[in-house]
């Protein structure tokens, strides 16, 4: 199984759409139905956005940018006390063996040392664009 672990601030949207009200952006939403579309992944959320909702509520939202493959969306990472994104994640693996490959998409670097060929850093100012989708096509396949 092939898994994309999915931050959403600077990802699905960028400073500029933040400063207009916009939380998710259709076109960066649109980018990653494509990434998703192309390798088959399934969806970790482990963005910040997880705390405090199910993953049915970030469906909904998903939906509603215009995700065509939400019911992709398998879970969340878990909230670990040490708030190190690169914690979570390896946690979340040590419970999914059926994982064959994955990428990390997020603006931020907390993660571990032999997970940073898995990541793909975006820019808060930018999110998501075709640059890095095509990163994460490329660790996918």
């Amino acid at each position: 199984m092939k898994v994309i672990f999915l931050d959403i601030d600077g990802v699905l949207n960028s400073s500029e759409t933040m400063k207009e009200g916009v939380y998710l952006d259709n076109k960066k939403v649109l980018l990653l139905n494509e990434v998703i579309t192309e390798t088959d992944a399934k969806v970790v959320i482990s963005s910040s956005w997880r705390i405090g909702q199910t993953v049915k509520e970030i469906k909904t939202f998903l939906k509603l940018a215009g995700l065509r493959r939400h019911p992709n969306i398998i879970g969340f990472t878990p909230n670990l006390k040490t708030g190190f994104r690169g914690d979570e994640v390896e946690s979340w693996l040590q419970k999914h063996k059926e994982v064959t490959q994955y990428v990390i998409v997020d603006d931020g670097s907390d993660f571990l040392d032999h997970q940073k060929d898995y990541l793909v850093q975006t820019e808060w100012d930018v999110g998501l664009n075709w640059f890095f989708a095509d990163q994460m096509r490329d660790i996918l396949r």
